[in-house]
């Protein structure tokens, strides 16, 4: 009885503890400007996470339900065309604030991400297979294409993309220059295996 007192005890706590740092977030009403958090949105493929915007819009507030902490926008066409849903929970959602010209007159909001069409070819970089030093400053990565052509492509056109973070996960490097000077056969066919 006595652990038992303790396990709820315990538990009690914790939860008090949790719950006092928890804010009640902002209020929304249909109307409002948001911005939307990009963090869990599948947006286009072949492109390196982090030169993602981390908010996008604003959008407008067709909805909210408190019950459930979520708001309905009113997404624009881009959007709809990759198939996300227009509904997202508070913690995603941030305030518009407007600019005020008196502090930056004819300052702008930046144009908004280019998400391109569904329909558009996927000329995107899928794999990388191997790569070779030409000189000891001119790296090149042999790339598989979405569409299946496979070239060897310089560092430049490589080094924004998703496929190359995974390539220099598989040989346990955090820089392209880390990367050995040799790429055996040997070690071709490994990396293409784990890819």
């Amino acid at each position: 009885m006595v652990a038992h007192d303790a396990i709820i005890e315990s538990c009690m706590m914790q939860a008090h503890h949790v719950n006092s740092c928890q804010s009640p977030g902002e209020c929304y009403s249909p109307g409002d400007l948001v911005y939307l958090s990009t963090k869990n949105l599948a947006l286009p493929k072949g492109r390196a996470r982090k030169l993602l915007p981390k908010f996008i819009g604003p959008y407008t507030v067709i909805e909210t339900h408190h019950t459930a902490s979520t708001v309905t926008l009113e997404l624009p066409p881009e959007l709809t065309a990759w198939w996300i849903h227009p509904t997202f929970h508070k913690s995603l959602i941030r305030a518009h604030m407007p600019n005020n010209d008196h502090h930056f007159p004819r300052w702008d909001t930046a144009t908004s991400y280019d998400f391109s069409t569904a329909e558009e070819p996927k000329w995107f970089i899928d794999k990388i297979l191997a790569h070779q030093w030409m000189s000891q400053d001119s790296l090149e990565f042999q790339v598989k294409w979405t569409l299946g052509d496979v070239t060897w492509e310089p560092l430049a056109k490589c080094k924004e993309i998703q496929a190359l973070d995974k390539y220099l996960d598989l040989h346990g490097v955090k820089w392209p220059c880390d990367l050995p000077c040799k790429m055996h056969l040997s070690c071709i066919s490994h990396v293409q295996h784990e890819i």
